[in-house]
């Protein structure tokens, strides 16, 4: 069995990293947003080739959060 200190830390882990990927995912909006207003048409052109990306980008974000609870009950 896994120590439930150590998948305390998995779960920390994980929570930071969830913490930094929201902040960046914000952070990559807002410039896709500027870009998509002051960018013209070749702005909203690179725009729409990347919301598939970005949906991905989101799915994963989220899915950091269920991993280590699948993991805890895996292993319980």
């Amino acid at each position: 069995m896994i120590e439930p200190g150590f998948l305390k830390l998995i779960d920390a882990i994980f929570r930071l990293i969830f913490s930094f990927s929201l902040f960046l995912l914000v952070v990559v909006l807002i410039y896709l947003g500027i870009l998509y207003i002051t960018g013209g048409p070749k702005g909203a052109e690179k725009v729409h080739s990347r919301w598939w990306l970005i949906l991905i980008g989101i799915l994963l974000i989220f899915l950091s959060l269920t991993i280590p609870k699948l993991i805890r009950l895996f292993f319980e």
